[in-house]
């Protein structure tokens, strides 16, 4: 059947490969994920990797396409190699629920790239955030409370950062299908509006100075008045560093860890390197549109992923005054256990992990202006489980669990 056949493709493809020497309970575990995946492949593909917009199993655009294929092997590599001295966590089976914990990683992880890019219909970031009841140009540097080219490394991780390039130049690719009326998106009541112009980059030299606002009603881009992004930005003048990937990274230090990891920082040093021949710092677009290398876009959402949702570990605080609230704590791969031994009911995990996603704390929201959207988020992943065949108790149609025929 199609689980035992992706079963023997994943043992010729690591045998395939030199760096792929794992341990039996790794292997095991492949197996076992791979079995989950390949008995709900078809409904994974309709229900989580189609954008809403296109209509179509798979995106018209290569770019924007996430294919089952292409994340079933992205997840492969992330397991078998992984980066940063992080690999993707599928569990293990020396304990009870033990490949549980895998699965919902797993889970997880593709609830959030579905918010994130999927169901957007693109793999760059998609402008927004309304400014005044208009969409700037500007919001290229950044959206919704953070300024992209200014987000440097923290102590101690200096070393890893991009160089902010004024006169460097890109674009983003076409965005996919319709956008939907939502909240911020400028449009209302579900009607489908054009996508916004796609994300661009480049020194004020090309553009007189300054940029405008996109207008939904001609599908174009109103030059005169400048517009000012939520920031006060006029321009795109070195603003090449916005949302990319399945989970998007975003700004100068995202972009240059996944170049000391994964890019051509890592093959110049000396060390491992997935694409050597990338250059992260001097094109991020690289990670929505590289030719040679169309995984980028999962590679790079599960980098973020192994590095940052997985080793993340808050403290706790006290009440910041009398009658406040303290805030929990929140260990990515203890709370993770405690989801799965608690029956998959405690909804402050997916609150949580959504919160580290898209603002970097587990308790949002931490970003002064940002937008949260965490009901939409908890949605996608008990759909997610779901489909997995993990026994979620509510009303949506189910994926086939292990062991279980067609015919129910």
């Amino acid at each position: 059947d199609a689980a035992a056949a992706e079963m023997t493709q994943t043992q010729s493809t690591l045998k395939a490969d030199p760096r792929a020497s794992l341990d039996p309970q790794v292997l095991e575990g492949m197996y076992v994920m791979d079995a989950h995946m390949a008995a709900n492949k078809i409904v994974l593909t309709r229900e989580l990797l189609t954008s809403p917009g296109n209509g179509r199993q798979y995106s018209s655009s290569v770019n924007n396409n996430y294919s089952y294929t292409s994340f079933r092997q992205s997840l492969h590599t992330m397991i078998a190699t992984g980066a940063a001295n992080q690999t993707f966590y599928i569990g293990h089976s020396s304990v009870e629920n033990g490949r549980a914990y895998g699965l919902v990683n797993i889970a997880a992880f593709l609830a959030m790239s579905v918010e994130d890019s999927i169901m957007q219909g693109s793999c760059d970031e998609v402008n927004s955030d309304l400014v005044g009841g208009k969409l700037p140009i500007s919001n290229a540097c950044g959206q919704y409370g953070r300024t992209y080219h200014e987000m440097t490394c923290p102590a101690g991780e200096e070393q890893y950062v991009c160089e902010v390039d004024p006169t460097m130049r890109m674009v983003a690719n076409d965005i996919d299908g319709q956008a939907t009326g939502q909240s911020g998106s400028g449009s209302s009541g579900g009607q489908e509006v054009p996508p916004p112009k796609p994300f661009y980059c480049g020194p004020m030299t090309d553009y007189d100075g300054y940029t405008g606002h996109w207008d939904y009603v001609s599908s174009t881009e109103f030059v005169h008045p400048p517009a000012e992004n939520a920031m006060g930005k006029t321009n795109v003048e070195g603003c090449c560093w916005w949302g990319r990937g399945s989970i998007q990274i975003r700004g100068i230090c995202a972009y240059g860890k996944l170049n000391y990891f994964l890019g051509k920082r890592a093959a110049d040093e000396g060390r491992p390197s997935m694409y050597p021949d990338v250059d992260f710092c001097r094109d991020p677009q690289a990670v929505c549109s590289h030719d040679k290398y169309p995984d980028i876009k999962w590679i790079a959402g599960m980098f973020r992923w192994i590095t940052e949702i997985q080793t993340y570990n808050a403290e706790g605080s006290a009440a910041e005054e009398e009658g406040g609230e303290a805030v929990a704590g929140f260990n990515y791969m203890q709370r993770l256990v405690d989801f799965v031994d608690g029956g998959l009911q405690d909804w402050s995990f997916v609150h949580g992990v959504s919160g580290i996603v898209t603002q970097g704390c587990h308790d949002p929201p931490c970003i002064e202006g940002a937008e949260f959207d965490g009901a939409s988020r908890m949605k996608t992943f008990r759909k997610t489980l779901k489909l997995l065949g993990l026994a979620v108790k509510d009303s949506t149609a189910t994926g086939r669990r292990l062991g279980e025929s067609n015919n129910r």
